[in-house]
């Protein structure tokens, strides 16, 4: 993902401001997102758990889009496990592994269509503790002129 892309995902899509997600690191098999804790935050004063969830399909959505542009990303399964509350801002760090990615290509140049793998680690700022961890598989499809 370059600086232009979140810009454009910004203005298209709401929720980016809504839930303070900035971008952090980016490279062709890792995104970090730093999202703020106020706007996502519950009566017992941590992260609700929707906001985690969506934050970790958003920073997915985001590593998929930025590596096949020209592409529709569907997310269509999601396992998450919660280990620890989240109570401050958090970073959410996506990964795709080199493997998954070079299959995913080969396919997409051949059929036009994949899915890929994503994991996702949702840490406190400054915290190595993983407060979350998900499982997600996206569907890309070439967009058809």
């Amino acid at each position: 993902m370059i600086p232009t892309q979140f810009e454009t995902w910004q203005k298209q899509i709401p929720m980016i401001d809504l839930m303070g997600v900035k971008p952090l690191y980016t490279s062709e098999y890792v995104l970090e997102n730093q999202v703020k804790f106020e706007p996502n935050e519950n009566e017992k004063h941590s992260v609700l758990g929707g906001s985690l969830t969506s934050a970790c399909a958003l920073s997915g959505w985001m590593i998929c889009s930025g590596s096949f542009e020209k592409s529709s990303v569907s997310i269509i399964k999601q396992d998450s496990e919660f280990t620890a509350p989240v109570s401050r801002d958090f970073i959410v760090r996506v990964t795709v592994s080199p493997d998954e990615l070079d299959v995913v290509k080969q396919k997409m140049q051949v059929r036009g269509r994949s899915s890929m793998k994503v994991t996702a680690q949702v840490f406190e700022v400054g915290s190595p503790t993983v407060a979350m961890q998900a499982n997600m598989v996206y569907v890309i499809e070439k967009f058809k002129n």
